[in-house]
């Protein structure tokens, strides 16, 4: 579904969470990645974020782009 709303996300950069099961997960980071996002875990106050861990199980990520990420300070 992203690739199709790949215009609209250009020009928004909305702030978005998304399933993604491990299968999928490095496929859609690298799509993410690209456009300017960088990928976050969320827990109970906080962001963590998604390269400093391997072996977690997760599947919601919290996709920001870099140039919204000053929005969620706090929670870094």
């Amino acid at each position: 579904i992203l690739p199709e709303m790949k215009d609209i996300i250009e020009k928004h950069r909305p702030c978005l969470l998304v399933e993604a099961r491990r299968e999928n997960r490095s496929v859609m980071v690298d799509w993410m990645k690209n456009m300017g996002y960088e990928a976050y875990i969320p827990a109970k106050d906080k962001l963590l974020p998604l390269e400093t861990i391997s072996d977690r199980k997760e599947e919601d990520l919290l996709f920001i782009h870099t140039q919204k990420k000053h929005g969620f300070s706090s929670l870094f």
